[in-house]
């Protein structure tokens, strides 16, 4: 009888998540209970997804407005997607934001978005992921999207056209993770899914941190978390010799 339950709440679950009962689904999840979800990868990836959404508040602007699950402004919430889940991540002075959307039908995709007050669904490289993950004053946007054989590409996107950032080092893929206000963008290169290097630079030229780096030392693994308006750069990365990651501000 669990079985069958299970099978019809799997059929039932994405349409009613998209419709925005959340409150229902998380019931439904947890009547069957943890090891009947977590036995059932359908439903797992949604129920992860429902955790990171619910009350998440991801990025934050200077005048104190909030983005998640939605828009909080001075204490009203302004729903992004109709009703619908997402994920946003950043946010800008005018309010505009980007993070990621699921896609239908449910199995773990999701693809970037820009919100201006409408949302725009900005497409994928033909994987199933894909985020956006910073946005400057300018609404100049950065993040990634997985192709079909789940590589990472870094992305910008900038008055309605995306552009593939390509790689510092020849590596299979990249992460965009930081834009200033100057348009410089920073991210690290990924070597089968894992960061590598980091890089800094405009669309068509990117240049390794290592490079960069006057005082000799030689680091590794590096992942790049953010870029500031003076060029500053916080990152996490090995140092060569040196046996565990640390922070550094490049």
């Amino acid at each position: 009888e669990r079985d069958r339950c299970t099978a019809l709440t799997t059929r039932l679950l994405l349409p009613t998540y998209s419709g925005g009962q959340i409150a229902t689904v998380e019931r439904w999840l947890a009547t069957l209970g943890e090891v009947c979800v977590e036995a059932n990868p359908p439903l797992a990836v949604l129920a992860g997804w429902i955790t990171a959404l619910t009350g998440q508040i991801s990025g934050i602007n200077e005048q104190g407005h909030m983005v998640g699950e939605a828009l909080y402004v001075d204490g009203q919430r302004i729903d992004l997607h109709a009703g619908q889940a997402l994920l946003g991540i950043a946010i800008n002075s005018r309010d505009h934001a980007t993070g990621s959307i699921p896609v239908a039908p449910f199995n773990g995709q999701d693809r970037p978005f820009y919100w201006d007050g409408q949302l725009h669904d900005l497409g994928s490289f033909g994987g199933p992921r894909g985020q956006g993950l910073a946005i400057n004053e300018h609404d100049q946007l950065v993040g990634f999207m997985w192709d079909p054989q789940i590589r990472y590409h870094a992305i910008h996107y900038a008055d309605g056209v995306i552009s593939d950032l390509g790689t510092a080092t020849g590596n299979v893929g990249a992460v965009a993770t930081a834009i200033n206000n100057r348009g410089d963008i920073a991210g690290h290169d990924h070597d089968g899914g894992l960061p590598a290097a980091g890089w800094v630079g405009r669309i068509g030229q990117l240049t390794p941190l290592q490079s960069l780096i006057v005082d000799g030392r030689c680091f590794f693994g590096m992942e790049v978390f953010d870029i500031n308006d003076r060029g500053q750069i916080l990152a996490r990365a090995f140092e060569c010799n040196v046996g565990s990651p640390r922070g550094y501000l490049f």
